[in-house]
């Protein structure tokens, strides 16, 4: 695999995760805006921007291997609770604070070990 094709198909996992963050957020309010039952404009950017996050999701994997791409999706476990905090006023437990640094540890190793074996490949 070409380190070259990697490193632009790791362009479409930042617009992915930002989407999957904000049709997160969107299905949120819509659902605090509709308790009742219905449905809201939220839900409809919601299913949006889930959508488009497919789009970027399946272009990254045309090169990307399952084994790389799917761990930097769990970087929404960070994302989606930090900006609900901040755009929701949601409350963020303090327990989420080690477990947000273990995400971020296990993608950086996991990153580290496929660039070592990218470069074992091209030597």
């Amino acid at each position: 695999m070409e380190t070259m094709s990697i490193r632009r198909a790791l362009l479409f996992m930042p617009p992915a995760l930002a989407l999957q963050a904000v049709g997160q957020l969107a299905a949120r309010t819509g659902s605090l805006e509709t308790a009742a039952g219905g449905w809201s404009w939220w839900h409809v950017l919601s299913y949006a921007c889930l959508i488009l996050r497919g789009y970027f999701w399946v272009r990254a994997l045309r090169v990307l291997p399952l084994r790389l791409a799917y761990p930097l999706l769990s970087l929404n476990y960070l994302i989606v609770p930090l900006l609900a905090r901040i755009v929701l006023e949601e409350p963020l437990t303090p327990e989420r604070l080690p477990a947000g640094a273990l995400i971020l540890v296990g993608v950086a190793l996991i990153g580290a070990a496929e660039n070592r074996e990218a470069r074992r490949a091209a030597a």
